[in-house]
């Protein structure tokens, strides 16, 4: 399946992220306000928490479906069909599935990073990372693979900081809590998520 782009819009304080998708173009309203037109999939970053109405609309403005929406701490994804919204659980998709496959970073370049991460100390670790993560997104098993690279708790628990922003599925973030151990560091890094899906 071809996806259109992602529409995506700054994200205001206190605001979560709706991902909605169809298989064939629709528009999408947040409270009677036009967010995306005629797209496949859509990406809104300034949701503010609480309940909304979305809507996916034909061409010309009529409703085809409507759904009653709490938005909070993780993204939500909607996939339109057949007249009626339906909540996706991100937990039990792939990224493919999601529409956001075409983000990540890709095995090539993720091999490059590994290999660079490898002959180093973790001060020199984070500096090889930091340029990456500027230019690239990550899936959750990228940020577990990449921690696994640093010898120190401080080591890991910036390189987690670092990458959360960047990492496309935040919600996943049980498959790395092992490089922690219960305290301080975990809550530190689990924070840093949360906020990436808030």
């Amino acid at each position: 399946m071809i996806l259109a782009p992602f529409v995506t819009l700054l994200a205001p304080a206190w605001a979560g992220t709706v991902h909605l998708q169809s298989p064939s173009p629709v528009s999408y309203r947040i409270d009677d306000e036009y967010v995306a037109r005629m797209v496949v999939t859509a990406t809104v970053d300034d949701v503010q928490y609480g309940h909304h109405i979305i809507e996916a609309v034909d061409a010309l403005g009529k409703v085809l479906a409507s759904k009653d929406l709490s938005v909070g701490n993780y993204p939500t994804f909607l996939r339109y069909e057949d007249h009626r919204f339906d909540i996706l659980d991100p937990s039990k998709m792939s990224l493919e599935d999601l529409g956001l496959d075409n983000l990540a970073i890709t095995p090539e370049q993720f091999l490059d990073l590994e290999r660079d991460l490898a002959k180093r100390k973790d001060k020199k670790r984070y500096k090889v990372l930091a340029p990456f993560v500027a230019d690239h997104w990550f899936e959750m098993r990228h940020v577990d693979s990449i921690l696994g690279a640093f010898d120190t708790l401080t080591g890991r628990v910036a390189a987690a900081v670092l990458l959360a922003p960047k990492t496309i599925d935040p919600y996943k973030f049980a498959a790395i809590e092992d490089h922690f151990p219960p305290g301080e560091y975990l809550d530190r890094a689990r924070q840093a998520f949360l906020e990436t899906g808030e």
